[in-house]
């Protein structure tokens, strides 16, 4: 908000003429400059009015120019001294909250200041601490011979991977199982769904829905039932040949909609 008071002096008398023309004129002038963003012009013209008319007004006016102009200490000194001087002032609210403003603005200011100067004397410090004389020799350090450890065949493993095989064996022999299972309800409602229409029953979409399903279901359980089979066999192969000469193997499986299986690198 930027308007200006308007000079008192401006409507009273002429008693001191021309102490009042000059304050006057000075007013006018600053009053142009600030309405150009001339505010270090607008403070000298309002200064040297207030000096001809100490006018309350101008007080208020200076404050706001060094607030535009970036002067945050000056602008509260200007402001507080028009509020010491018109204590009723009908703009006091909007004068006590730029006050508030411009003083977390100045600690805003006086904290980025603070850091600078900590910045500087800790780059000040850094700069000194790496021209300090470095120590002109340091004492040689042999490594160490490092021996390679010996493999060693760990036969343990060989039965974790055996109980391995066997589990994922169960796992894919229960899904071969529900697979098969689902694979005859999707055939008994693609059945049910037959006689209907022989019989010129109703179409029934629940059951064709179902029966989808299950077909779905049948063909997803038998890949997955028959690839952990798979994997679960060669586990137990590779388990066993591993408790008894340290094997390695990789398991690769290998699940496709029609067909299951696993890739299997063993290392002895």
């Amino acid at each position: 908000m930027r308007f200006l008071l308007v000079l008192s002096l401006c409507i009273s008398s002429a008693a001191f003429g021309d102490e009042r023309t000059d304050a006057q004129k000075h007013y006018v002038q600053g009053t142009k400059a600030f309405d150009l963003g001339a505010y270090d012009e607008a403070i000298a013209e309002y200064s040297t009015a207030y000096r001809l008319r100490p006018d309350p007004a101008l007080l208020y006016n200076l404050g706001q120019a060094h607030r535009l102009a970036n002067h945050p200490t000056d602008a509260i000194h200007f402001y507080r001294m028009y509020l010491s001087k018109v204590p009723n002032a009908p703009n006091r609210d909007e004068v006590t909250t730029k006050l508030d403003e411009l003083q977390r603005q100045l600690e805003q200011q006086r904290a980025a200041e603070q850091q600078k100067r900590e910045e500087e004397r800790r780059a000040a410090a850094a700069q000194q601490a790496g021209q300090s004389p470095q120590p002109t020799s340091t004492p040689s350090v042999t490594p160490a011979n490092v021996v390679a450890p010996a493999e060693v065949v760990d036969h343990k493993s060989g039965r974790t991977t055996m109980i391995a095989g066997a589990a994922v064996t169960g796992l894919g022999v229960a899904a071969l199982a529900g697979g098969i299972s689902c694979g005859i309800l999707a055939k008994q409602n693609s059945d049910a769904l037959t006689r209907a229409a022989q019989m010129m029953q109703p179409f029934d979409s629940g059951k064709q829905s179902a029966g989808k399903a299950e077909q779905s279901a049948e063909i997803a359980l038998l890949a997955i039932g028959g690839a952990a089979v798979v994997t679960g066999v060669v586990l137990l192969l590779v388990g066993r040949s591993h408790q008894h000469h340290g094997a390695r193997a990789q398991l690769t499986p290998i699940i496709g909609a029609h067909a299951a299986g696993a890739l299997t690198t063993v290392q002895f």
